[in-house]
């Protein structure tokens, strides 16, 4: 997974991990970010959060990471990949946390999940081929971009 030094769990286990979310993965397969009004916000973070907290994707305890990645790629118009050098450097303005995960990734989407409202006109002309597949992926690029270019920010 890039310069970083997470390493994976064996595939067997990693699919054994996704078969075992299948339900509440397909339940929110339909759903797209853009889409939920902020009143409805709240109990679809919640069941994103179970399903990203009860994956092992990764070795390590972090779970946020690795996990928004792969629920990124089997959830692309709901969830955005969240990394360390860019995401948290945007929210936290460092690579760790000094909160939960949990509440870590509540508030990201969260306010992720504000932009997306705000922006969804503007979102939506930006999705196409390549680094642009999904609005969520865009709003990945935008926060990249932002860091490096205005907080100087660059992967390590």
């Amino acid at each position: 997974m890039g310069r970083s030094s997470t390493k994976l769990r064996d595939l067997p286990e990693i699919k054994a991990s996704l078969r075992a979310q299948l339900p509440r993965i397909e339940l929110l397969q339909d759903i797209r970010l853009a889409s939920i009004p902020v009143a409805e916000f709240p109990p679809v973070l919640r069941e994103i959060w179970i399903t990203l907290d009860a994956l092992t994707v990764s070795v390590a305890d972090v779970k946020i990471v690795a996990n928004s990645k792969v629920l990124h790629h089997i959830l692309p118009e709901l969830v955005p990949p969240i990394d360390r050098t860019y995401t948290y450097n945007l929210f936290y303005g460092r690579n760790m946390l000094s909160i939960s995960e949990r509440d870590a990734f509540k508030e990201i989407l969260t306010r992720l999940h504000r932009v997306v409202l705000a922006q969804k006109a503007l979102l939506q002309s930006a999705v196409g081929a390549g680094w642009y597949s999904s609005e969520t992926k865009v709003i990945d690029n935008a926060v990249v971009g932002y860091v490096i270019e205005t907080l100087r920010v660059e992967d390590e």
